[in-house]
């Protein structure tokens, strides 16, 4: 189980932090995932009302899934087409189970995803 800490791992490193992970995930083992969804927040920042009176609220959920804090930036960027790309790249995994709009802590911004270790 990952949940909201996927994003932080470097893009250049998830590969490896996957390879990692399936020398200790047995052969039909399934990981459960969430991590911000990436394209629900850029479709927020494409309709949002600067002018609307909740924008500072709704302003800072979208700042702060796409960026979070200096000290533990969102180093990757995860959507549904990103999830399969990576997840599935090397042969190691079957995305099984993909759910955006994921609510999570009280927001719907996020994605889950649950992957079956297949090799």
């Amino acid at each position: 189980i990952m949940y909201r800490f996927l994003e932080h791992v470097p893009k250049v490193k998830v590969l490896y932090f996957l390879y990692i992970l399936s020398n200790v995930m047995k052969v039909g083992a399934t990981m459960e995932v969430i991590v911000p969804d990436y394209q629900i927040l850029a479709e927020r920042i494409l309709t949002e009302d600067a002018n609307a009176s909740n924008f500072e609220a709704e302003d800072i959920i979208t700042t702060f899934e796409l960026l979070n804090e200096p000290y533990c930036p969102h180093a990757s960027i995860w959507t549904p087409k990103r999830v399969i790309h990576f997840v599935e790249l090397e042969g190691r995994y079957k995305v099984r189970k993909m759910e955006s709009n994921y609510l999570f802590d009280g927001r719907n911004i996020y994605l889950r995803f649950l992957a079956e270790r297949v090799k």
